[in-house]
C-alpha cells in the first residue's frame, strides 16, 4: 500500500499486510517488546483521538487505563499465541484502540477478558493453521457468489463516518441451501474469512481514503422482510450460534445496527430480547417495522450514493454485488433456485430465458438422501437427464473439511444400506446449452432413500444456472455438436434426446463424474 510521508515509522508499520499468518508478524513482534509505560501513554494520547467516546483512547477513566494496563501485563503471563489472538487485526489497527476494544467488551474487566481468551485459543490456533481461510470458496466447497445467495451477507458502500456498511438479508437466509453446498463444520471457514480477510480489505479502504480512519467498526443492516417463523430452524439457529462464535474473537466492530422491515411477530418479541442484551449494544440497534423510517435512518448514516439501489440509492443493486463476488468475472448474471420435490410428488421445474449469443452452464447441488432425477431440457428437447444425490462417507473415513473429490473416492458404492455413511454435499454439471430459447430443470424425487436415513434432509435441489457471453473462438455450430455427445455418469450414458420421458436412462447417485 502507499503510505503517507508524514506518517510516523509505528503508523505505517501498522497499515502493513499480513502476506502469512503462520508466523509472528514484524509488527506482532514490536509490540510484545513494548514497555508498558509505553502502552499507556498511547492509550492516553493515541495517534488519532475519538473524542468524546467513552472508552476510547484518549479518553480513558482511571479505573479504566489501569485495566488497560493491567491487560497488557497479563498478556506477557500467557503463552505467545494469546497475543496473537488479541492483535488478530494488526496490520490495519492502532495498539491502544485494539486493547480498548477487548476491554469495552467486558466492561473493562481485565481478569475476565483475559480468562476468556486462553479459553478459545484452542479453536484461534485451528483457523491459523489454515491461516484463516484465504480461499473461501475452497474452505466452503463451493462458489461464493452461490452461497451468498443462500446466505445474503455483503458489505456495500461506506457510511458517513468512513465505516463499511454491510447489508445480511436474515429473511432470506435458506438453511437447506446452505447444506446443499457446505457442511455446517466448513461454516467456519467462510465466518473466519469473513473477518480475517473481508473485512481488513474494506478497512484498508476505508484508510486509504482517510488515513486517520481507526475504528476497526462496521453498520450492519439487517434485512427481515420476507422472514418467517418457520425459517428460524434448528439448522438456522446452528449457523447463527457458529457465526456468533467466531465474532467472539472480534469484539466491538460493531458501530451500529438497523433492522428494517421487521415482522409483527419479531417486533412483538424484540422487548423481550432487549432485556437480555448489554444496554451499551442494545442502545446501537434500532428496530424499524416500517420501510419508509428504515430508509430515512439510512439515510442519516449513509450517503445516497453509497447506499444500494434496493434501498433508494444511487449504488450499485444488492444482486449485482452478489454476482460481483463470483470468482469468474465472464459471468453474466446468475439463475439460482432452490427446488423442493415432496416424497412421492410432483415434479418441481423451474425456467429460464437464454439469449441469443449466450451460452449457460447448470449445476445441481444436493445433499438429499434420496435421489433425484433431474431432466434439463432447451426449447422444450431433452438437453440432460441424470440423478443425483448426496455423497455418502465410507465408514466415517472422510473428514468435514475434505473436498467433494476426497469424498467421491472415499464414499461407499455398496448397495447395502448398511454400508452408507452421513450425507454430505454433491453436485453434478450440465455445460454448453446456448441460446436464444428457454432452459427448463425439471427434478422429481425418486423415494429410494434408506429406511434408516428417513428422518434427513430429502429433496432439496439448488439448482445454478451460470450464464455468459457466447465465445467468440467457440462458435454455435461446435457448442451444438459438443452437445450430441453422450455423458458418462459412475459407468452408465445419457444422451440428449427428445420430450419422451420414457427412454430416459437413470444412473446411481454415488460418485457422479462432472459432465
Amino acid at each position: 500500500q502507499r503510505r503517507d510521508s508524514s506518517m510516523s515509522a509505528d503508523t505505517a508499520m501498522s497499515r502493513e499486510s499480513i502476506q502469512s499468518h503462520r508466523e509472528p508478524s514484524t509488527r506482532l513482534m514490536e509490540i510484545k517488546r513494548r514497555p508498558t509505560l509505553e502502552h499507556k501513554a498511547q492509550l492516553e494520547e493515541p495517534r488519532v483521538k475519538s473524542s468524546g467516546l467513552q472508552g476510547y483512547p484518549g479518553e480513558l477513566t482511571i479505573e479504566e487505563l489501569e485495566e488497560c494496563q493491567k491487560f497488557v501485563r497479563g498478556l506477557k503471563e500467557l503463552s505467545p499465541s494469546v497475543t496473537e489472538q488479541v492483535y488478530s487485526f494488526r496490520d490495519v489497527e492502532e495498539e491502544p484502540y485494539t486493547i480498548c476494544r477487548w476491554l469495552r467488551a467486558t466492561k473493562f474487566d481485565a481478569t475476565k477478558i483475559l480468562e476468556r481468551l486462553d479459553e478459545n485459543q484452542e479453536m484461534f490456533d485451528q483457523a491459523k493453521a489454515h491461516e484463516f481461510y484465504p480461499n473461501v470458496e475452497e474452505a466452503i466447497g463451493a462458489p461464493l457468489s452461490v452461497f451468498l445467495s443462500q446466505y445474503p451477507f455483503l458489505p456495500v458502500g461506506r457510511g458517513k463516518n468512513g465505516c463499511p456498511v454491510n447489508y445480511f438479508l436474515a429473511g432470506k437466509i435458506n438453511p437447506e441451501g446452505i447444506l446443499c453446498l457446505t457442511t455446517i463444520e466448513r461454516l467456519q471457514g467462510y465466518f473466519w474469512y469473513s473477518f480475517m480477510w473481508k473485512f481488513k480489505q474494506e478497512v484498508r479502504k476505508a484508510q486509504e481514503r482517510d488515513p486517520d480512519f481507526v475504528r476497526l467498526e462496521g453498520i450492519n443492516i439487517i434485512e427481515l422482510d420476507g422472514l418467517s417463523a418457520s425459517a428460524m430452524s434448528s439448522e438456522t439457529m446452528e449457523v447463527i450460534r457458529l457465526a456468533s462464535k467466531i465474532s467472539d474473537f472480534f469484539p466491538e466492530t460493531l458501530h451500529c445496527m438497523l433492522v428494517l422491515n421487521a415482522p409483527s411477530f419479531f417486533a412483538m418479541t424484540w422487548g423481550i430480547i432487549k432485556k437480555f442484551i448489554d444496554p451499551r449494544t442494545a442502545a446501537r440497534i434500532q428496530l424499524f417495522a416500517n420501510r419508509e423510517r428504515g430508509e430515512k435512518a439510512l439515510e442519516k448514516l449513509v450517503d445516497k450514493s453509497e447506499i444500494p439501489s434496493d434501498y433508494g440509492g444511487s449504488n450499485i443493486s444488492l444482486k449485482e454485488a452478489f454476482l460481483r463476488e463470483a470468482a469468474d468475472p465472464s459471468l453474466l448474471r446468475q439463475e439460482i433456485e432452490l427446488l423442493h420435490c415432496k416424497r412421492k410428488g410432483k415434479a418441481n421445474t423451474k425456467t429460464w430465458t437464454l439469449e441469443k449469443s449466450e451460452t449457460m452452464q447448470v449445476t445441481v447441488y444436493t445433499r438429499s438422501v434420496s435421489p433425484g432425477h433431474v431432466t434439463i431440457q432447451l426449447n422444450g428437447l431433452t438437453f440432460r437427464s441424470f440423478d443425483v444425490q448426496c455423497l455418502f462417507s465410507g465408514n466415517g473415513d472422510n473428514n468435514e473439511n475434505d473436498t467433494a473429490e476426497d469424498h467421491a473416492v472415499n464414499s461407499t458404492r455398496s448397495t447395502d444400506p448398511s454400508a452408507l455413511g452421513t450425507p454430505l454435499p454433491n453436485q453434478v454439471t450440465a455445460k454448453n446449452l446456448v441460446g436464444p430459447g428457454k432452459v427448463t430443470v425439471e427434478v422429481n424425487d425418486l423415494d429410494t432413500a434408506a429406511k434408516h436415513h428417513s428422518g434427513m434432509s430429502r429433496g432439496y435441489f439448488l439448482v445454478v444456472g451460470d450464464v455468459k457471453k457466447l465465445s467468440v473462438d467457440k462458435p454455435k455450430a461446435k457448442l451444438q455438436q459438443q452437445q450430441k455427445v453422450t455423458v458418462t455418469m459412475a459407468g452408465l450414458s445419457t444422451t440428449p434426446g427428445k420430450k419422451d420421458s420414457a427412454k430416459k436412462q437413470r444412473t446411481s447417485g454415488f460418485g457422479l463424474r462432472k459432465s
